[in-house]
């Protein structure tokens, strides 16, 4: 220990190490730095688990109108059906339409239409395609 001159001339000695209330500062924000990041974990998992269903029903919007666009364009008549899925989550419809202002023998409009169930809310994936048929 060294000796040093203090407030008002005082004689002391220089200490090493941390003082209660450093330490109890230092917990604390340690602590509030673990409960920020413990609340966020929750929200990140649904955000994460929302993301996962969003790109699983947008791939399968996506096959089913593959499916849909190989089909020979003299069977695909006018309505709509339901499709099979993958297990229950997800309900598949395919909608044949005439779009508006077109040849019906030439053009039809395919839409496909994902809908399930979330946690929070129904949600959907909706996508369409134009088939022209190609005369020779």
């Amino acid at each position: 220990m060294q000796d040093y001159v203090g407030l008002y001339g005082l004689v002391g000695s220089v200490k090493r190490g941390f003082s209660l209330l450093e330490v109890v500062v230092s917990i604390s924000l340690v602590g509030l730095i673990v409960i920020f990041v413990l609340t966020l974990w929750p929200s990140s998992i649904v955000a994460s688990q929302a993301a996962d269903e969003q790109i699983e029903a947008e791939s399968l919007a996506q096959s089913h109108l593959e499916e849909s666009r190989a089909v020979p364009f003299s069977s695909l008549g006018i309505g709509t059906q339901q499709l099979s899925s993958p297990g229950d989550r997800y309900r598949v419809f395919r909608e044949v339409f005439q779009p508006p202002g077109t040849d019906p023998d030439q053009t039809v409009g395919i839409r496909i239409t994902v809908l399930w169930e979330s946690k929070t809310r129904s949600r959907e994936v909706v996508r369409e395609m134009w088939l022209s048929s190609v005369r020779s």
